[in-house]
């Protein structure tokens, strides 16, 4: 599954490869979100009460950034023969249900209305379930996400190795984004 969370005050985002719910991880992605988008919403808001104190206004934002909705997309699920793109799917929208932070969904293509049986297995000639959606990107200023396609829908394998062999597991989470620097570490 593709997760982006996006918070539409400061347009902060974060994408997200979901193979497993784990709440830890989930949790610590969460409030890097909210602490770079209250980092900027004090930058911004800053640089807006010098602007205003020249004018001699200042302004007034009664609701709690605490209590402000994330946009949520969530893409990719589908049914699999095995039945675990489902069970994922589950345990994401409970975990999503359950947390503390207020979501308000955009997207969900999961499951059944993200599923086609038109693929075509190139050694057996049988067709199988496919997910419609399997990618996406998002527009960081103005928060829309399209659809991702690649050429190829397998793994990368050369990137899949270097990460495992070089980037270290860390209980499973890996982040390669640093967007204090923009760096994108591979």
């Amino acid at each position: 599954h593709i997760l982006i969370i996006r918070d539409s005050k400061t347009g902060v985002s974060g994408v997200a490869h979901i193979d497993s719910v784990n709440a830890s991880h989930l949790n610590d992605f969460i409030h890097k979100l909210k602490h770079l988008a209250n980092e900027r919403n004090v930058a911004k808001n800053a640089t807006s009460v010098d602007n205003d104190a020249e004018e001699g206004s200042r302004p007034c934002d009664k609701r709690s950034d605490e209590s402000r909705a994330f946009e949520l997309f969530v893409i990719g699920g589908y049914e699999d023969e095995r039945g675990t793109s489902e069970e994922l799917s589950m345990e994401l929208l409970k975990y999503l249900m359950d947390s503390r932070d207020i979501f308000l969904m955009k997207i969900l293509a999961i499951g059944s209305l993200n599923t086609t049986s038109t693929m075509t297995d190139t050694v057996s000639s049988s067709s199988h379930n496919a997910p419609i959606l399997y990618g996406a990107a998002i527009q960081i200023s103005s928060g829309h996400v399209v659809p991702a396609h690649f050429p190829y829908r397998g793994p990368d394998e050369t990137i899949r190795h270097l990460k495992l062999s070089f980037c270290g597991h860390r209980d499973g989470f890996s982040e390669p984004y640093n967007p204090k620097t923009g760096e994108l570490l591979i």
